[in-house]
């Protein structure tokens, strides 16, 4: 059995009862496996990030296997606006979404669950960004959230916790992190000094039993962006987050982790996609047919490579892997360096 969110957010419990704790939350759109099906909850498996938790059977749509299937092949599109109107074409409503959640099988401003039709006509992003632009890009979603109020199990702007807010982050660009900040702590390539990180990287932080309890997203200039209260910028050192209104640290400082694969594989794409302009013979009447197409293919394979890498290197954890796909990457960079921005650019003009 599957299903998907039809709804703006739905709270996911830790057990089946309202009663229980909230432990993350189904953005519209997202899909979803059923493990279980208990007095009118079920516990479910999200295709996005394979999080298990509880939801009340009223609260979202069944779907079959192959609609299930279909979602999970596709390229994925995100609302890209803090709160945006959506409307059901059957029944006339409309009702909000929030910024990171999903737009199924998107096309020409409709969104299709097998026989449920929604219009959408606000920004949206495919995720897919190159690499140079991907790190200015992930400290300019990271402030759209500021100020938003702290939520235990959050992800949306009006509640968010601090794996949540990494997560709809990094979401917003292409790259998926699992839900939790000890989870998150297993992925991405392990630094060794506060000097080698750079803007957009994970910093995590233990409590005195040394459990990883909080995440941030490095800023340049000794600065770190968290949900601590609310999502707010503070300093940052190798001891960890100086809290700039207690004028003390609030965090202390267990690792750093780099996601360079993540941003390298997006911008191999992104060159394949300019060199694809550059040789292909556009005719004027199906031009933008014709480039829709391309960013469709890559954005699919984005995801399936993205997939492979983390399944191959084991989130980075296996080093021998992790070096082979170093040099695979750096191979594949070089061999198409001359469509990189700057080359592609004096190209086009």
């Amino acid at each position: 059995m599957y299903g998907i969110c039809n709804l703006s957010v739905v709270s996911c419990r830790k057990d089946p009862s309202d009663k229980s704790e909230m432990v993350t939350q189904l953005l519209f759109g997202e899909h979803f496996l059923i493990l279980e099906v208990q007095n009118g909850w079920s516990l479910i498996k999200i295709a996005y990030d394979d999080y298990i938790c509880w939801i009340d059977n009223k609260q979202f749509l069944p779907i079959g296997k192959h609609t299930f299937d279909i979602l999970n092949s596709s390229a994925n599109y995100f609302s890209n606006e803090l709160v945006q109107i959506i409307s059901d074409d059957k029944t006339s409503l409309l009702f909000p979404i929030v910024i990171a959640s999903t737009l199924p099988n998107f096309d020409n401003n409709e969104c299709v669950v097998e026989n449920q039709n929604y219009t959408y006509d606000g920004a949206h992003i495919t995720g897919r960004m190159p690499a140079d632009l991907c790190r200015i890009n992930i400290i300019e979603t990271a402030m759209m959230y500021l100020n938003t109020p702290y939520l235990w199990g959050g992800k949306s702007p009006f509640g968010i916790d601090c794996s949540g807010f990494t997560q709809m982050v990094y979401k917003l660009n292409g790259i998926v992190l699992k839900r939790d900040a000890y989870q998150q702590a297993e992925q991405g390539v392990t630094l060794s000094f506060v000097e080698e990180a750079e803007a957009g990287d994970l910093a995590f932080f233990d409590n005195e039993e040394g459990r990883i309890v909080h995440v941030g997203i490095v800023m340049d200039d000794n600065k770190i962006i968290h949900a601590s209260g609310k999502v707010r910028i503070d300093g940052f050192d190798h001891q960890g987050i100086f809290n700039n209104d207690k004028k003390d640290y609030s965090h202390r400082l267990r690792l750093l982790k780099h996601e360079q694969g993540h941003f390298d594989i997006p911008e191999i794409y992104t060159r394949k996609f300019r060199k694809n302009i550059i040789e292909e013979k556009f005719k004027e009447k199906n031009c933008d047919k014709k480039l829709l197409e391309l960013n469709e293919k890559y954005s699919k394979e984005i995801y399936k490579i993205q997939e492979l890498y983390d399944k191959e290197t084991n989130h980075s954890l296996n080093e021998k892997k992790q070096a082979e796909w170093n040099e695979k990457t750096a191979r594949e960079l070089k061999e198409l360096e001359q469509y990189n921005e700057s080359h592609f650019t004096q190209e086009v003009k």
